[in-house]
């Protein structure tokens, strides 16, 4: 009784640890058939006989089912449709969510503030047409700049002028309005003229505040001081020269929000792509990983097994 006891529980020992290594890896290794008892051995090759049966069955199955995931395509569908790299990934699909929410945003950021600056465009546009005019230009710059009114009216900035169908540049216009009358003198409404208005004193008679001193701050001309960086430039303002200034600043401003937008969408498509890629790459590795525990045989240890060994192999 003890003897049959004994072989029992040696019996129960191998089994539990032959069954453990099978649920948790390939199967043994470092097996040696002195493990004592034939009855043991007998056991060992069948449960040898069954893992292999096993192991063939699940890689055939594998083969059969598993789906072969190709790198390069999750990341060229990311950066067209960010988010859709992670759906051919199966990934978690708050992946999806973030990169397809980013791009959602973007764009509809993008389209609200291009508009609003567009809008704010033509409100400026408009504010220039209706306050800003060249026959005043020419009679207010012989007030505010004295006897060098006309080396300042010609500058180094220029208005289109039109007159029937033939286009002059502004510093001809002390010539012009000797031959033809103001109201035949037309001039292009074209970017450098909106820009040129608020930005240069050369053109600051144009505006329709009624004409003071520019050197009293309280009055509808005013001077102001402009850092240029290595000195400072006095630069004439008027009240409405100011708002029309405002409303341009407040039109690149919108600008540059819709220009950050864009670039975010353009991270979120390159973002997308690479994490599409290294999701891959990720789940192909731990497909191709393996793991193995075993019995280690000690030939002086009291059951022949002298401790279990693990490997991973990628």
């Amino acid at each position: 009784m003890p003897a049959f006891y004994s072989d029992f529980k040696k019996i129960m020992i191998l089994v539990i640890l032959f069954s453990v290594s099978n649920l948790m890896a390939d199967g043994l290794f470092h097996y040696d058939a002195r493990l004592h008892s034939p009855l043991t051995n007998q056991l060992v090759r069948i449960n040898a006989g069954l893992s292999s049966a096993l192991a063939a069955l699940e890689t055939d199955s594998a083969a059969v089912t598993e789906e072969i995931v190709f790198p390069a395509r999750p990341m060229l569908m990311s950066l067209i449709v960010p988010g859709l790299g992670q759906v051919y990934n199966k990934s978690p699909w708050w992946k999806t969510a973030i990169f397809a929410g980013v791009e959602v945003a973007g764009i509809v950021g993008w389209w609200s503030f291009t508009n609003k600056a567009e809008d704010k465009r033509l409100e400026y546009e408009e504010f220039a047409d209706l306050h800003w005019d060249l026959e005043r230009w020419y009679s207010n710059s012989q007030l505010i700049f004295g006897d060098d009114w006309e080396s300042v009216i010609r500058g180094t900035h220029h208005l289109t002028l039109i007159i029937n169908d033939q286009y002059w540049s502004s510093d001809t216009i002390v010539y012009l309005q000797s031959v033809y009358n103001f109201n035949e003198i037309d001039w292009a409404h074209d970017r450098d003229y909106y820009e040129n208005i608020g930005k240069y004193n050369q053109f600051v008679g144009g505006w329709d505040d009624p004409f003071d001193d520019p050197d009293d701050s309280e009055g509808n001309w005013y001077t102001v001081e402009k850092d240029v960086g290595d000195s400072t430039e006095n630069i004439i303002m008027t009240v409405n020269k100011d708002k029309y200034l405002d409303m341009r600043l407040e039109n690149n401003d919108l600008l540059k929000i819709a220009g950050y937008a864009v670039t975010a969408v353009m991270f979120n498509h390159v973002i997308s792509a690479i994490e599409a890629v290294y999701s891959s790459q990720s789940q192909a590795r731990k497909r191709n990983t393996d793991t193995s525990v075993g019995l280690i045989y000690d030939r002086n240890a009291r059951y022949g097994v002298g401790g279990l060994a693990f490997s991973m192999r990628f």
